[in-house]
């Protein structure tokens, strides 16, 4: 996702099998970035693959989309959370990538190309690596249930049903929008 060289060549290979209609961007890494003790390389690691990659794929996909086409982008509920602790990064770079869906469906609306992000709540499978451990160490998976106004996580197919949608006709007027599936998480 940060070698823009590969994402050429990963439009190349979709386009030898058809029509590209639609782009996911559901990727990130989330590292520790704890405020006033965080590593240079931690920040640009987590900052060039969840914002410049999806900067990136998007502007790709902008040029190579057809008409009535969509681009979905994924970013979190902890995009607009200051409570989050530790992982700075992660929450600014998902910040921008809500920032990357309204400045993109402004600029692909003219194409018919509708622009749209997902913002997940907290995930029944937290992410590996530090992900999993900051869960962890905040109380785990049932801390997260027991803080959502309905009570539970966010699965897979919840994400994918948004994502369906968000590609389908039904969604022909929608553009530039950020839509939480988050269990309320967002209310709080």
């Amino acid at each position: 996702m940060t070698d823009p060289q590969s994402l050429t060549g990963l439009f190349a290979r979709a386009e030898s099998l058809g029509t590209v209609r639609h782009v996911i961007a559901c990727h990130g890494v989330l590292l520790e970035t704890p405020a006033g003790s965080t590593a240079p390389e931690a920040v640009d690691k987590v900052l060039d693959i969840n914002l410049k990659g999806v900067a990136y794929l998007c502007d790709m996909a902008a040029a190579r989309l057809a008409q009535d086409s969509s681009i979905v982008l994924i970013s979190s509920v902890t995009s607009f959370m200051g409570r989050a602790k530790n992982a700075f990064a992660y929450q600014a770079s998902k910040a921008g990538v809500e920032s990357l869906t309204r400045t993109f469906a402004v600029a692909c609306g003219p194409k018919g190309i509708r622009v749209n992000c997902i913002a997940p709540g907290f995930m029944a499978v937290p992410m590996k690596g530090a992900g999993a451990e900051l869960r962890q160490r905040q109380g785990g998976s049932e801390s997260v249930r027991q803080a959502t106004p309905l009570g539970r996580t966010i699965e897979g197919q919840d994400i994918a049903n948004a994502v369906a949608f968000l590609c389908s006709p039904q969604a022909s007027a929608i553009t530039g929008a950020i839509l939480a599936v988050d269990a309320g998480m967002g209310a709080l």
